[in-house]
């Protein structure tokens, strides 16, 4: 499935394919290896192999889901239950195809809407789930870097911190409202409840 921000997703693209791997190095607090490693990955960007979200993160959160393992019926369910919250993507489905990036939550990057990826984002995200929950709750578990991106949300809010990855993969398939997990690591070799993004390898 395809994401739901490609113009935001492009116009944060378009940024940071401005960027030095120096300038990256200091905005991201990354080796010298890692900074050029993303430089190269943001002028690639629209052209790099795609994998889908659900497989794409590593992390706690992610190795417990073990979206690998679901059959068909876990990924619908999964789908229509699990949010992905995303530094360059916003907001992810389980199943919607990603490219490899750096870009957490909490980077100072600088765009025309403000200082930082808060300010980006705005509340397009809070008002996104919003639309899907319909009222229902979200099950929370986010890191507190990246759910301060869910500006304004109406709906509920379970909060689940840390959790098993047994109790996320029994949350998506019975809840009733959107869990949200964080998205951290993306794997660059083939592999989450809104999360945050973890480090790509």
């Amino acid at each position: 499935s395809e994401h739901q921000f490609p113009d935001e997703t492009a116009t944060l693209i378009e940024v940071l394919r401005k960027k030095t791997p120096s300038a990256i190095a200091s905005m991201m607090k990354l080796s010298d290896k890692l900074s050029t490693l993303n430089a190269e990955r943001y002028k690639a960007f629209g052209s790099q192999t795609k994998k889908q979200a659900i497989l794409a993160f590593n992390g706690d959160v992610y190795r417990g889901f073990d979206g690998g393992s679901l059959n068909a019926a876990g990924l619908k369910a999964a789908q229509k239950r699990v949010r992905i919250l995303s530094g360059l993507y916003g907001l992810l489905r389980p199943l919607d195809l990603m490219e490899p990036y750096r870009l957490e939550m909490g980077t100072g990057l600088k765009t025309r809407r403000g200082e930082n990826l808060y300010d980006f984002w705005g509340s397009r995200i809070a008002e996104a789930l919003d639309q899907e929950l319909g009222g229902a709750p979200l099950i929370n578990c986010a890191s507190n870097e990246y759910f301060k991106a869910v500006k304004g949300l109406r709906a509920p809010v379970i909060g689940a911190r840390v959790m098993s990855g047994a109790t996320i993969r029994k949350a998506s398939k019975t809840s009733t409202g959107v869990a949200t997990v964080s998205k951290r690591r993306f794997r660059t070799r083939p592999p989450g409840c809104s999360a945050g993004h973890n480090r790509p390898r």
